[in-house]
C-alpha cells in the first residue's frame, strides 16, 4: 500500500492487489435508520449533485464500517454507476431487495 506523494486526482492509497497496482479511493460507512450508507460519488463541474466515478480515475473503492470493523474492497465495474451504497447488518436483514448491492463477497476477512 502507497500513499500518493502527489494528487493523483481521486486516488487515496496505490494498493498491490491481486497481483497487480490499483487505485483505490477510501469511504467510511455512515449509520442512517437501521443501516450505513456510504456515498461513492464525486463532484463534478459543472454537473449539479454527485456522479459516479469513472473507471480511469478508481479502480476499487476501500469501504470500510468502524462500527463492525469490516473491510470490502469493492471493484468500480460491481457498483454499476451508483453514488451511494447501503449495507444493512445481518441482523436487521428482515427481507432482500432484488436490487441490493452482495457486499459479502468483497468483504476481507
Amino acid at each position: 500500500m502507497a500513499i500518493p506523494r502527489f494528487d493523483l486526482h481521486k486516488t487515496d492509497f496505490v494498493v498491490e492487489w491481486d497481483k497487480r497496482l490499483v487505485k483505490v479511493q477510501v469511504k467510511t460507512m455512515s449509520a442512517w435508520k437501521n443501516s450505513f450508507v456510504t456515498a461513492i460519488g464525486t463532484n463534478r463541474k459543472g454537473l449539479k449533485g454527485p456522479q459516479p466515478y469513472k473507471a480511469s480515475e478508481v479502480d476499487y473503492f476501500g469501504v470500510v464500517n468502524l462500527h463492525y470493523d469490516y473491510i470490502w474492497m469493492i471493484p468500480i465495474e460491481a457498483t454499476n454507476q451508483r453514488v451511494t451504497l447501503v449495507w444493512v447488518p445481518p441482523e436487521l436483514r428482515k427481507f432482500k431487495k432484488r436490487a441490493a448491492f452482495e457486499w459479502e463477497q468483497y468483504r476481507i476477512k
